[in-house]
């Protein structure tokens, strides 16, 4: 027991590296969000931080039908960083997750959400 009270008193030593720059890839799944996914990914895009070093966003179109595909295809044209997939058939959030992921060369991946129901600031 002397030994375990021995290591709970001695302080913690954490070793700290140098940062770097890492390349970031957000992953977008997309369903039927024509009134949404234009400003999410364009607040994605905006996004400028010392540690990342490069941005792409994977959106992938689960096959909507309510206009979400030319959207995307806009905002695509507009911004090479944008990688845009789409699915013959609605698969679910699940599988346009998991193409995502095919696609993505970043060192770190995000999964985004577009939240319907609330107001963007």
């Amino acid at each position: 027991m002397k030994a375990i009270g021995s290591l709970v008193s001695q302080p913690t030593v954490i070793e700290t590296f140098p940062v770097s720059s890492f390349r970031l890839s957000v992953l977008v799944p997309a369903y039927n969000e024509r009134y949404v996914v234009e400003a999410s990914l364009r607040r994605v895009l905006k996004l400028r931080h010392k540690l990342i070093r490069s941005l792409e966003l994977v959106v992938v179109d689960d096959h909507s039908t309510d206009g979400t595909w030319e959207v995307l295809q806009r905002v695509a044209a507009e911004d090479e960083r944008v990688i845009l997939l789409r699915h013959e058939r609605n698969l679910g959030k699940g599988a346009a997750i998991r193409t995502a992921i095919t696609h993505a060369w970043g060192g770190i991946s995000l999964i985004a959400v577009a939240v319907k129901d609330q107001p963007l600031p």
